[in-house]
């Protein structure tokens, strides 16, 4: 009977396992956020405004640290589905262990280097010293998980590349209660403040690398009892993954620096377009959150298919990403345009403020379906494991379809310029890796 229900809607297998790990995916990304917002509840009863604030500015620190750090999830994962696709076992389990041992070597580098990253960092980052104080005491209660924090990028990389979406929700959402428990337990219990917070966000990232040990425990046994190191450190595998890593890395580099940029050029034109973009860019966050469970999916499917030299399959999962995009872009451009006042004024009840997001809310509704479908693409080719596409694509996009326009609207301060060069960087991203996608596909 459960089958006879699935097999009505989702009649095409390929689509049922499309949206099954959407879900999956979709269910782990939302206890990501629940966990920030206990933080700050945490904070705002037990301590004062001063900590909410002094704990965001160590919170942006390690999001730019981490966030240039991702290519270690995504690195693994289309690596792991190629590997998955052509049946070697033996491949999966070494790409698992040269991955955590990078990752192992990138954390350890982290924590060594972590007082000049804590200078650095609060040096260039607004606030008194009393606000930076703070910021420092959660940064040097939390810092010390790096190599945690890292390697457990790799295993949820890993798992969603043998498309076990089902142990990444049990890694992070036990990761994620034991970091709202343990803010309970330090700040109310134990009386700390900021670094509480850290130390409860070290803690979390530990319990959930030792249960991920656990949920893959199977691979390193059978590699110590069939492996040498030396394998494990094979010279031509070893380099090819540090070279996709890399190229994934410098796409990363510029997809932070092209969103500073857009940040920056607003505070230019002033204060109100600054807060303007602040809050319309986290719509911008919402709809990404959402398609990065698909994007997860696209990874592991795209692999999965190309190792098994199943082209046509491939470009049907382009196309269901596409439209499952679309669908998701074009919901929320409707609730936005039937219900611009009422979603606006949950933000601000400043009548100025919502003045100025109401006119500026078009603006945005290109980036959201040029951006879904960037990410469908971004998704295929990191399970495909083209790291130099990415690469090229991103540096292109940013160097030749978003500065221009976006130094325009900086040099006539207009702020609908600004998000039209938001739009062109989407859509150099689209054309670029759609051409590619075209010509990778069609030559295979």
């Amino acid at each position: 009977m459960k089958k006879a229900v699935y097999d009505f809607i989702f009649p095409d297998p390929l689509v049922f396992r499309f949206f099954h790990l959407t879900l999956l995916n979709l269910i782990s990304n939302l206890s990501i956020p629940l966990v920030g917002i206990a933080d700050t509840i945490f904070l705002g009863r037990f301590t004062s405004s001063e900590h909410i604030a002094g704990v965001a500015l160590g919170i942006v620190l390690f999001e730019y640290l981490y966030w240039g750090l991702s290519f270690l999830r995504m690195g693994t994962t289309g690596t792991t589905a190629i590997q998955t696709g052509l049946g070697n076992e033996l491949g999966v389990q070494l790409v698992l262990l040269r991955s955590i041992i990078i990752a192992l070597i990138l954390g350890i580098t982290i924590v060594i280097l972590s007082p000049w990253i804590e200078q650095l960092g609060f040096t260039l980052q607004v606030g008194d010293d009393r606000i930076k104080t703070i910021g420092i005491s959660y940064f040097r209660s939390r810092i010390w998980d790096a190599p945690f924090t890292l390697m457990n990028f790799v295993i949820v990389g890993w798992l969603l590349g043998k498309a076990r979406s089902d142990l990444v929700l049990i890694a992070m959402i036990t990761g994620n209660l034991a970091n709202i428990l343990l803010d309970y337990l330090f700040l109310k219990e134990l009386g700390m403040q900021a670094d509480g917070v850290g130390l409860a966000s070290a803690l979390a990232q530990v319990i959930q690398f030792l249960l991920s040990l656990i949920l893959v425990r199977n691979v390193f046994s059978n590699l110590v009892e069939a492996l040498s190191f030396k394998l494990v450190l094979k010279k031509r595998e070893f380099l090819s993954l540090l070279s996709f890593n890399k190229d994934i890395f410098i796409r990363t580099a510029f997809l932070i620096v092209t969103f500073s940029l857009f940040r920056n050029f607003s505070s230019s034109i002033g204060v109100s377009t600054l807060t303007v973009n602040s809050i319309l860019f986290q719509f911008m966050l919402v709809y990404a959150f959402f398609i990065d469970g698909s994007g997860y999916a696209i990874e592991t499917l795209a692999g999965d298919l190309f190792g098994r030299g199943k082209i046509a399959e491939v470009k049907k999962l382009i196309r269901i990403g596409l439209s499952f995009s679309f669908l998701v872009a074009a919901s929320l451009v409707l609730i936005l345009s039937i219900f611009p006042v009422q979603i606006v004024t949950i933000i601000s009840k400043e009548a100025n403020l919502v003045h100025d997001l109401i006119d500026m809310l078009p603006w945005v509704y290109p980036v959201l379906f040029l951006g879904g479908f960037a990410f469908v693409y971004d998704g295929l080719f990191l399970g495909l494991v083209k790291g130099k596409i990415l690469r090229n694509s991103m540096i292109l996009s940013s160097i030749l379809f978003f500065l221009p326009v976006a130094i325009l609207g900086l040099y006539w301060k207009s702020n609908p310029i600004i998000w039209i060069s938001m739009s062109t960087y989407m859509l150099g991203r689209t054309i670029t890796l759609a051409y590619s996608a075209r010509t990778i596909l069609c030559t295979t």
